[in-house]
């Protein structure tokens, strides 16, 4: 049985809420409005709720379940992206620096792939930019 799923219009696009009451799965970026734009599943309102108040400006972090699956790896990375201030970039350096590791391409890979970006992270943002 597939996860409920809601809809989120905002300022960057159509985003799109997966999860279950377990806590939030994945939230990504759609191309074009969905099809199908039904209320929020009960489970997820606040999801929704959460993001239009942070697109509106009233809101700086997010107070909501996730429910990851990551590897061990994966997991040291997120939460690292976690603690990112609100409306702070750094670099991908600064964050391996953070970690432990030199291996700069396999945290730009992960950090793309990251299915709850926008919760995590908020308005700061890890830049490509290496240090010199």
């Amino acid at each position: 049985m597939e996860d409920p799923t809601a809809y989120c219009d905002s300022p960057v696009g159509w985003i799109r809420i997966t999860g279950n009451h377990l806590g939030i799965k994945a939230i990504t970026f759609l191309d074009e409005k969905p099809e199908i734009l039904a209320n929020p599943p009960e489970c997820l309102q606040p999801a929704v709720n959460q993001l239009h108040e942070y697109f509106a400006g009233n809101r700086r972090a997010f107070d909501l379940k996730i429910v990851s699956a990551g590897t061990e790896f994966q997991e040291k990375v997120w939460n690292e992206l976690r603690k990112i201030p609100f409306g702070v970039t750094i670099s991908y350096t600064e964050l391996a620096g953070k970690l432990g590791w030199a291996c700069l391409e396999a945290l730009q890979d992960l950090s793309g792939r990251n299915r709850y970006l926008l919760l995590q992270k908020s308005a700061a943002s890890v830049t490509p930019a290496f240090e010199t």
